[in-house]
């Protein structure tokens, strides 16, 4: 038996989309959103026994529990270069900075 193919797929340059109009960039696919309601459910249902269960561990596991979660609560950080000519500003500049950063560290 023989097959043919009537089309004929060619690879897309990098960048490029054979769908222009698809799902916009950092949209999450239907799988990916139905995956996480399930697993929200499953944790929200039985938030009391995974609690008491990670309590019973050794210390040193419940921090590689904690740390191993971090990222999917905790937002990431990501460095910042900042190119300031200080000398530039003056005192009121100056004094309003670091008020703004005297309050982001409260």
């Amino acid at each position: 038996m023989k097959i043919t193919f009537k089309y004929i797929f060619m690879a897309q340059k990098k960048g490029q989309t054979g769908n222009p109009n698809g799902r916009p960039k950092g949209t999450p696919n239907k799988t990916t959103a139905g995956m996480r309601a399930k697993i929200q459910k499953l944790v929200d249902a039985n938030w009391k026994t995974i609690t008491l269960d990670i309590q019973k561990m050794p210390s040193r596991d419940r921090v590689d529990i904690v740390v191993r979660l971090l990222p999917f609560i905790a937002v990431k950080m990501q460095s910042t270069n900042l190119n300031i000519d200080f000398d530039q500003l003056d005192d009121e500049q100056l004094n309003e900075i670091v008020d703004i950063l005297i309050e982001k560290m409260k």
